[in-house]
């Protein structure tokens, strides 16, 4: 699995545009977290709201955009999961059903909001009732390893875009 890890995150770096990195950002989710459905969400600056970009898994998240006082991230600053399905703390842009160890996941780089990266955990498991121990949180810290790889690759996609925009604004 490692190898394919590898694979994906240089497939990652190697991308020129966004629009080739989204397709790979799946296989990369997938291969580290293979029982679990999940979504990356961009943020919109202009409408203050996140939006769907991609889902994958066989019980991905809803695709509707949200305000980022729905999610308990962006209030609270920090990663947000989810222990149980009657937590009190449930983000609003979550619909039923809701696993327990869901997270939600900023992608940030240089002190700016990207966008948010959503696990569902995996329904109907016995280990992921509260994802306590060792296990819960080596899958914390992965997903937060990997939210910054993926921020930072977005990051530098979207710079590039920009710069070549205005390149092509400026020969005209």
């Amino acid at each position: 699995r490692l190898g394919r890890h590898v694979e994906a995150e240089a497939s990652l770096r190697a991308a020129v545009r966004l629009s080739e990195a989204y397709p790979v950002i799946p296989r990369f989710m997938q291969d580290l977290f293979p029982r679990e459905s999940g979504g990356l969400y961009e943020f919109n600056e202009t409408h203050q709201l996140f939006g769907t970009v991609l889902t994958w898994g066989e019980q991905p998240p809803p695709d509707d955009a949200f305000a980022p006082d729905e999610c308990w991230w962006t209030r609270r600053a920090r990663l947000h999961e989810i222990d149980t399905p009657d937590s009190e703390m449930i983000c609003q842009h979550l619909r039923p059903p809701v696993f327990p160890g869901s997270l939600c996941i900023p992608l940030m780089a240089r002190g700016k909001i990207l966008g948010l990266l959503h696990l569902r955990g995996i329904p109907g498991s016995e280990e992921a009732e509260g994802q306590a121990g060792a296990l819960g949180e080596y899958r914390r810290r992965l997903a937060k390893t990997v939210a910054q790889q993926i921020s930072s690759a977005l990051f530098d996609l979207r710079l590039q875009e920009t710069l070549r925009e205005q390149a092509s604004r400026d020969v005209r």
